[in-house]
């Protein structure tokens, strides 16, 4: 796997046609307020966003309120401080009992720190989002 996938992108145009999933500060019209991630990527996420907020689904369209969103974020904090280079610990700290990641978890202990990395500046930047409006939708491309 290379850990190209693991980026937060501003603009579509830096995908090169990837899959992709939008995540949008409600309206989307303030400045900064969508980010865009590799589908692969956002994959290994899933499983967090779906410990913290139940009623995330796999539908194409979410909206989740930035409070929900607050939570979920501390969750992914404590699984990145927590991730080992094991695939039963993966499996159990980025909660796959629900969700799978589209590629195989052995892919993800040759990029480890990456994906920690990429989890941090999920974070970030969700963090910024959750300032700006009262709730964030992701949506799948």
């Amino acid at each position: 796997m290379s850990s190209n996938i693991f980026k937060i992108y501003k603009d579509t145009k830096e995908l090169n046609k990837e899959s992709y999933v939008t995540l949008t500060a409600a309206k989307g019209k303030k400045e900064n307020s969508v980010i865009y991630i590799n589908m692969d990527a956002f994959s290994y996420i899933e499983g967090l966003i779906w410990d913290k907020y139940r009623e995330y689904g796999s539908s194409k369209k979410v909206k989740i309120s930035s409070d929900d969103w607050k939570r979920i974020l501390e969750g992914i904090v404590v699984a990145s401080n927590t991730l080992t280079a094991s695939v039963e610990e993966l499996e159990q700290t980025l909660k796959f009992e629900i969700y799978s990641p589209a590629n195989d978890l052995t892919d993800l202990l040759g990029v480890l720190d990456t994906f920690k990395s990429y989890l941090q500046e999920f974070v970030q930047c969700m963090n910024q989002l959750v300032l700006l409006e009262k709730y964030i939708i992701i949506q799948k491309k």
